[in-house]
């Protein structure tokens, strides 16, 4: 499914935050260019252990982290797991940050009530458009069975808008 999602939009390159144990990229196809970013060093460990055949993809802890965009931006399986309010907005903020034409989150678009403290549920897309704006929702897609949808950003501004700093000092993106 996701193969198709981003064949659509002709996505090549993609970073992957929160790539865990690679599992993702074994998937993916007519990739050209992968970079799988994870807090964990032990899941870093296994990525380039597990994708040794794997020609193109690159991994770099979060904290190693420079700024590197890509067309696409993943986020699969990720934002529930980031139950401190700053690190959701920060990976948020890296996501939207590092995305040139999409972004591409997988997980649940609602507030739920925790039921333990490793998982927060949130409406990310409320949250999206109070801070990126600039960003619209282009599809939704449900995984059958699931609860869980895979849900697609545009931004729908020229990306020389999204990077432009105007004489005030504030960007806006």
């Amino acid at each position: 499914m996701l193969n198709t999602l981003l064949a659509q939009y002709n996505i090549t390159d993609i970073i992957d935050f929160g790539c865990g144990d690679g599992n993702q990229i074994s998937m993916l196809r007519g990739i050209d260019s992968y970079l799988g970013i994870d807090v964990s060093a032990e899941a870093i460990k296994l990525c380039q252990q597990w994708c040794k055949n794997i020609a193109n993809p690159r991994w770099m802890l979060l904290s190693d982290y420079r700024s590197e965009t890509a067309e696409a931006a993943l986020s699969l399986d990720v934002i529930y797991h980031l139950v401190e309010e700053s690190i959701y907005e920060q990976h948020l903020h890296l996501l939207f940050g590092a995305a040139q034409q999409l972004v591409v989150i997988y997980g649940e678009d609602k507030d739920l009530i925790p039921t333990t403290k490793h998982i927060l549920h949130r409406k990310f897309t409320d949250w999206i458009k109070q801070y990126y704006p600039q960003w619209c929702l282009a599809n939704t897609i449900t995984v059958p069975q699931t609860n869980t949808s895979f849900y697609l950003l545009r931004a729908h501004l020229p990306a020389f808008v999204k990077t432009f700093t105007p004489l005030t000092g504030r960007r806006l993106g």
